[in-house]
């Protein structure tokens, strides 16, 4: 994916090994599978059931706040349909525990993610 980014966005790019939007859709990804316990190695892109879907739900819902990229981007990313994952985000978006994980700052994002290399 080209596209320019700034802001938390080019930060979570930059803290990227690609250094590309996928790169960082790809640390969203790792960091929401520490959030909800997902054994390491497992990827969020195959994780099935609810799990998977909340994951993938929360990482667009990230990637769209902080204008990483739109949610068409991250269903293209994750091989889904951009309506199943629109509707598991605003689902994602009434759930309290996803609230608090939504609201958490980019900067502390990368923070944690820092810690987890």
């Amino acid at each position: 994916m080209a596209r320019e980014v700034d802001g938390p966005a080019a930060a979570l790019v930059a803290a990227s090994v690609k250094q590309h939007i996928d790169g960082a859709l790809s640390l969203l990804e790792r960091w929401v599978a520490v959030k909800l316990g997902v054994p390491r190695g497992e990827s969020v892109a195959t994780l099935s059931g609810t799990t998977g879907a909340r994951a993938r739900a929360l990482v667009a819902g990230i990637a769209v706040q902080v204008n990483l990229c739109p949610t068409a981007a991250v269903a293209g990313h994750f091989g889904r349909a951009r309506a199943t994952l629109s509707e598991q985000m605003s689902a994602s978006r009434k759930r309290q525990p996803d609230q608090q994980i939504l609201g958490t700052p980019t900067r502390m994002i990368l923070e944690e993610l820092k810690q987890l290399a």
